[in-house]
């Protein structure tokens, strides 16, 4: 057991790894001619593709595991949820016919969507339905004729916390991922819009479209921090804690909109795309960036470049998580989990694999708190991430 463990711990990744560029999608929201953005973090090598006429796209999530997009909708009759590709293909309708989807968030271990919406009869809510649109349930509701306009919303799925932004009322609202046990996390904000987390710094960041800020606080809502100021216009903004970045939108007069970069801690603030009359950029509204390290077929191939597996999401976990792998060839491919001892849990992959990138669930509720280790074998690659289940 012991040289088994040792074994484990010890492991490393065989070969070389091609790591591709990070890319960052937005949702362009003009009524006629509305589009769907990638570009590289620089903004260069940008690509667009037409979404429904109408559809006033809002809100955009990515699960980087297996390279899908959701968006939301927020027309005021016959919104949907849609889903497409890395790609920009894809395009399909999920859930709908509803009034004014606005905030989108996806816990991809649980399988789950995350919406909010302005719904002019039944009043503000926040939903969630299964992946594939199945499975609608409402989590919270504000009745209509109240101040409520709910936007952003992120999921702190490891504390099992759902954050949302409420514009009408100027506030931040923190409640259990069913719905319950709900807080006014911050209030006297000016109009908020966008919400995400760096859940590896534990912080909060928010956009104040009327203050024209953006700021950042603990998860409970203490030590808050004005980042940025003068940001006309600030709408969703999306973080990328490995390079520790964050990417957000921007509507001025017009229309006329920005895509803006800085560090987490607002430094060096540039723009990357609309910065000139003859690179327009109309009412962008919702944006995401995406690690393509994790996908299959971003940039110039169709497969994989290299055999990887992917560390787990969430980590820490409760009690179940999504264990990401590709391969650039078809090969006999383990993945296995271990406890301390070296003692073998449960096999989760066993069986020739083609080329391609995967996703496995596991399901950690009948096992104690504690660790564990993932191992690959495919072909000659092997490959360990330790993993932390938290009860």
């Amino acid at each position: 057991m012991r040289v088994l463990l040792a074994t484990l711990v010890a492991t490393i990744t065989i070969g070389h790894f091609h790591a591709l560029a990070q890319q960052v999608f937005w949702l362009e929201s003009t009524y006629g001619t509305p589009r769907m953005w990638r570009a590289n973090t620089e903004g260069s090598a940008r690509v667009s593709v037409p979404l429904p006429p109408g559809s006033l796209p809002q809100a955009i999530a990515l699960d980087g595991s297996c390279g899908r997009i959701y968006w939301t909708s927020r027309k005021f009759s016959g919104a949907h949820i849609f889903e497409g590709n890395t790609e920009l293909g894809g395009i399909d309708s999920l859930v709908g016919t509803g009034s004014a989807y606005r905030g989108i968030a996806l816990d991809i271990a649980g399988g789950k969507l995350y919406w909010t919406s302005t719904n002019l009869v039944e009043g503000n809510m926040i939903r969630r339905a299964n992946f594939s649109g199945s499975g609608e349930e409402t989590l919270c509701v504000y009745p209509s004729g109240g101040r409520e306009s709910l936007r952003g919303i992120a999921l702190d799925i490891r504390d099992g916390k759902m954050y949302s932004a409420d514009f009408g009322r100027g506030r931040i609202m923190r409640t259990n991922l069913d719905g319950g046990d709900q807080q006014d996390l911050l209030t006297g904000l000016q109009g908020p819009v966008g919400v995400a987390l760096d859940s590896v710094n534990q912080k909060l960041y928010w956009t104040e479209a009327n203050g024209g800020s953006i700021k950042r606080s603990s998860l409970d809502g203490d030590s808050v921090e004005t980042l940025l100021t003068n940001v006309p216009g600030v709408q969703y903004i999306s973080l990328d804690t490995r390079a520790g970045m964050m990417y957000w939108t921007e509507i001025g007069a017009g229309g006329v909109g920005r895509i803006k970069k800085a560090t987490l801690d607002g430094g060096n603030p540039a723009t990357i795309a609309g910065s000139t009359p003859s690179d327009p950029i109309s009412f962008p509204q919702g944006i995401a960036i995406l690690d393509t390290t994790m996908l299959t077929g971003v940039a110039e191939s169709s497969l994989p470049v290299a055999i990887a597996l992917v560390q787990n999401y969430p980590n820490p976990f409760n009690p179940t998580t999504a264990i990401s792998y590709q391969l650039s060839a078809a090969s006999r491919t383990t993945i296995v989990i271990y406890d301390l001892t070296g003692r073998e849990v449960v096999t989760l992959v066993d069986g020739l694999k083609d080329a391609g990138s995967y996703s496995v669930v596991w399901d950690a509720s009948k096992n104690a708190s504690g660790i564990y280790f993932c191992r690959m074998v495919a072909g000659t690659y092997t490959a360990t991430k330790k993993m932390v289940l938290m009860k």
